[in-house]
């Protein structure tokens, strides 16, 4: 369990979310891992970042549910309510609640903008991103949102894109989660 463990979380810091969600799969089956919230967190990671979006969901809630203020799965939660219509307004909630309890994690900043981005404020959109750029000057994920953002925000383009910034399937443009 200890080896899977570790292996998972560095393919998911590395953002190779293909090859971690199996092995993470394979940690849910064992004894005893229905109490490690850590699994569930990477899990709603993983599956958020590899088109999975309705079990990322389940996972988040889980993680949640085993401890009440990770701010990492609560964040990633927020974002796919937003994306998958489950609520824009409990979503961006849970964004906001994830930086009140650790407002210097950058992820949670570009977590918030992307939401922000999907909810039509690009302005908000495009300040969460300068403030995780600003904790992480080489997050190319929010670097990749201040573009599409500015733009609208500007009100150079009524849609960017169909599916708006940050979601690729390729490598994870969401940096390390602690």
């Amino acid at each position: 369990q200890e080896l899977l463990s570790s292996i998972a979380r560095l393919y998911t810091d590395l953002g190779r979310h293909e090859p971690a969600t199996p092995i993470l799969e394979e940690w849910r089956s064992l004894p005893g891992s229905e109490r490690e919230f850590l699994l569930f967190r990477l899990l709603g990671r993983n599956y958020l970042e590899t088109g999975r979006p309705a079990e990322g969901i389940v996972a988040c809630q889980r993680a949640l549910r085993l401890f009440p203020q990770d701010s990492v799965s609560m964040s990633l939660l927020g974002l796919l309510y937003v994306e998958q219509g489950e609520g824009r307004e409990l979503g961006l909630t849970l964004c906001r609640k994830a930086l009140a309890l650790d407002n210097f994690n950058a992820d949670h900043w570009y977590r918030l903008g992307r939401a922000l981005f999907h909810s039509g404020d690009p302005e908000g959109a495009l300040e969460a991103a300068r403030r995780c750029l600003k904790l992480q000057r080489r997050h190319v994920a929010a670097s990749l949102l201040i573009g599409p953002a500015g733009q609208r925000a500007d009100g150079g383009a009524s849609r960017a894109t169909e599916k708006g910034p940050g979601r690729s399937r390729g490598p994870s443009l969401d940096g390390p989660t602690s």
